[in-house]
Parts: C-alpha cells; sequence; structure tokens
C-alpha cells in the first residue's frame, strides 16, 4: 500500500470512502482470520492429505508441440528409434517458450493432466515419451523426467490449510446472515 506517514493514510482511506475505523476493523479482521485458521488442526490437513494424496503426484516433464496428430506421430516414432527428445523440441515444438528450452515444462501435478495424459505420465518410465495428446488445437508428445509420488511438505501443509479454512469460511458465511462490508469491499465489491 505505501502508507508511511498519516497523510498518504487519510488520502488513501478517502479515495476508497473509508474511514480510519474501517482500516482498524480491516486489520482486526485479519488478526481474527489469523487466529480461526487455527482451527484447522494438523490433523485435519493430514487426513485430507492422506484422502487426496494421489491428486498431489508430480511429473518432471517436457512437451513437445505440434500442429497435426500425424507430425506428433511421426515425431513420436524418432524419439522411440533414440533422437534427442530435447532436439526434437527445439527443431518441431509450435510453443515458442517450450522450444527455446527444450520442450522443459517442469513439475506438474497430476490434476494439471487430462486422464489420457496422466495414464501415460503415471504409468510411464523415467525417460519414456508418450502421445500424441490433443493440446489446444495441436498436438502435443510428453517426455517424463521423473516421477515423484506426493510429499506433506510445509508449502503444501500451508496450502491445505488455506484451502481447509477456506472451506470451513465458506461454510460458517453460508450458516450465518452476517454482513462484513468492508471484506467485500477489499474483494473488489463496490461500497454501499
Amino acid at each position: 500500500m505505501g502508507l508511511y506517514s498519516a497523510a498518504e493514510t487519510m488520502t488513501w482511506l478517502e479515495q476508497r470512502g473509508l474511514e480510519t475505523e474501517d482500516l482498524f476493523e480491516s486489520a482486526r479482521a485479519r488478526i481474527l482470520e489469523e487466529k480461526v485458521k487455527r482451527i484447522v488442526t494438523e490433523s485435519r490437513i493430514q487426513a485430507y492429505f492422506l484422502q487426496n494424496r494421489r491428486s498431489f503426484d508430480r511429473a518432471n516433464l517436457s512437451q513437445l508441440v505440434v500442429g497435426t496428430r500425424e507430425q506428433a506421430q511421426e515425431l513420436l516414432f524418432q524419439s522411440e528409434d533414440g533422437e534427442s527428445f530435447l532436439q526434437l523440441a527445439q527443431t518441431y515444438c509450435l510453443n515458442a517458450s517450450s522450444r527455446y528450452n527444450g520442450g522443459y515444462v517442469g513439475w506438474v501435478e497430476r490434476a494439471a493432466l487430462t486422464a489420457e495424459e496422466e495414464a501415460f505420465v503415471f504409468g510411464a518410465e523415467p525417460g519414456q515419451t508418450g502421445g500424441p495428446f490433443p493440446a489446444g488445437s495441436g498436438w502435443r508428445l510428453l517426455h517424463v523426467w521423473e516421477v515423484a509420488p506426493a510429499e506433506l511438505t510445509e508449502d503444501l501443509r500451508s496450502h491445505l490449510a488455506n484451502l481447509l479454512f477456506d472451506e470451513w469460511l465458506g461454510e460458517a458465511v453460508k450458516r450465518s446472515d452476517v454482513e462484513v462490508k468492508l471484506w467485500r469491499y477489499l474483494a473488489g465489491d463496490t461500497p454501499t
């Protein structure tokens, strides 16, 4: 925000039709939100992770996107015959950013793939290339570098805590008649 002085703060509030009490209420609400987030216990996070573990599996992938299924099939044969996937992607890939980095996509969660891609990727051996898979107006091959089962890392733990809190909050709001106008305003709604 850049509110370093009282004058800047007052100007910012005036521009938004707010008063200092609104700012204090917003701060209080954020503190309360952090306290309420503690409702999401470690055991709930663990349970959610275990129930949905499979969806957090990841694969380190490269892709090669071309215009036709036939071209993708031909490039798959070349890859299977020993051509370097990196060189094929640098030569033929229609996606400019992928072409320049040899088709490298990086780590992708299972949920980001189509059912057909998921079946191939999570059944493949490292170094295997598969496809062709529909990709927008073209077709793509996927090269699997590595597959990693889901791990409950701190980042994922934090993501799940936020997800579970949002779920809890949504249910609480549905059961409540309380309206918090400032939260709605901060979310982009026009104040009434």
